[in-house]
């Protein structure tokens, strides 16, 4: 990954607080909803002002990769990312699906040899390029040469001016921007446009959702673990599995639309990511600056967690990876503050993992409701395993978690 920094990051993020990310809708000449454009705020309000270009589209992107999760901000439809000249450079926006996002470059950005070979890059791997509020200028032509789309904004330019854009341009895609009237959506139609985008046809929707904290070290080691050519896909799951709220992120950030199919384990996750995603993802989230979560809740996810791990490994042992991902997401309504329904909507689980979190149903459920009462100090009960036995796994889990608690010091 190039060394570029992206912005001297003050910390964004702490715990209990709210995150926010505007979106604004983008339709075709039928006026079927085909995309959102993603947009920077700092509270629920329909607009925000941005200082900091950079700063703004690192929020952006951490909040809508790593904090709410492109499946609930966008769906099955593509999403517009402002990329400032730094955003590029550093190559945040691939850790978007590249059949989900568009790559909007700011109309301010310069253009010199280090930023087209970069876009030639992105455009080249299959990521779609558009230019934001495109007005022609002849040190932008190298950049159109590479571009699919010109964003137009029809309030800055006559109609003359349109025309004259379109006629030049017309190869490209072409989507009008702050269009406000029917009228305007008419004019632009008529002229050839494919997209448009404009209060006429939707105002900006804040999404909001309570922020996640992380322990940092556990990034931290992961980004180290990430570095070192050496490390196994094993490796890095076994990190990330020591910390639940880092478990519940990087199994939301897997689009099951993408990928297909239902997670089966951290370990599954990590394959399905890839690891140089992996690696741009968590550099995201050690540039957050964010508090750790409560070492309580952590330690108690990793009891549960090893315990069902281990009671599966009894009577049903391919189903030990499950069974422990069970144990580990079973605290994060308490670790974010959020219900779990909620929270797992996003999540790619299957119908036997949701029902074992939601409702306690089949043999995970079994488990973790055994762990929830001894955890209780009651005995605790499941199939084919003796009370002494139970014991003794949750003896162990509990030893278990104590030994990763003093190694990585929550």
């Amino acid at each position: 990954m190039t060394q570029n920094t992206l912005v001297e990051t003050a910390p964004l993020t702490g715990r209990g607080r709210d995150v926010f990310v505007g979106r604004q809708p983008i339709y075709d000449r039928d006026l079927n909803l085909v995309a959102y454009e993603l947009l920077f705020r700092n509270g629920d309000v329909a607009a925000a002002d941005v200082v900091d270009g950079d700063l703004a589209t690192f929020t952006v992107m951490l909040n809508a990769l790593v904090e709410i999760g492109l499946p609930r901000l966008v769906g099955d439809k593509k999403a517009f990312v402002n990329l400032t000249r730094n955003s590029v450079l550093c190559e945040y926006a691939t850790l978007f699906p590249k059949d989900q996002i568009v790559m909007e470059v700011l109309e301010d950005v310069t253009v010199d040899e280090e930023l087209l070979d970069m876009i030639h890059k992105f455009s080249e791997a299959g990521y779609e390029i558009a230019l934001d509020d495109f007005v022609f200028r002849e040190e932008l032509r190298p950049l159109i040469d590479i571009a699919d789309m010109v964003k137009i904004d029809v309030q800055a330019l006559d109609e003359q001016e349109v025309r004259r854009h379109v006629a030049e341009f017309g190869d490209l895609k072409l989507l009008a921007e702050k269009v406000e009237t029917d009228e305007e959506f008419r004019f632009c139609r008529d002229l050839g446009f494919q997209f448009f985008q404009g209060w006429f046809l939707g105002k900006p929707k804040v999404i909001t959702v309570k922020h996640i904290p992380t322990s940092q070290l556990s990034v931290l080691r992961l980004l180290a673990a990430l570095h070192d050519d050496g490390a196994s896909r094993d490796v890095l799951a076994e990190i990330i599995r020591q910390d639940p709220a880092l478990t519940y992120r990087l199994v939301r950030s897997v689009n099951p639309g993408t990928h297909g199919g239902a997670i089966e384990s951290v370990a599954h996750a990590v394959d399905l990511i890839g690891n140089e995603r992996l690696e741009h993802w968590v550099t995201l989230l050690s540039l957050s600056g964010e508090e750790d979560t409560s070492g309580e809740l952590m330690f108690r996810s990793l009891v549960r967690a090893r315990f069902c791990e281990r009671v599966a490994r009894e009577v049903h042992p391919s189903q030990s990876a499950r069974f422990y991902l069970c144990g580990q997401l079973s605290l994060i309504d308490e670790i974010v503050g959020a219900p779990r329904d909620e929270l797992l909507e996003d999540v790619a689980l299957d119908a036997s993992m949701r029902g074992a979190l939601l409702d306690g149903d089949g043999p995970a459920g079994l488990a973790l409701q055994c762990a929830e009462s001894k955890e209780r100090g009651e005995p605790g009960t499941f199939p084919g395993i003796s009370s002494a036995r139970l014991d003794a796994l949750w003896d162990e889990a509990a030893a278990w978690a104590v030994a990763v608690r003093c190694d990585v010091g929550f």
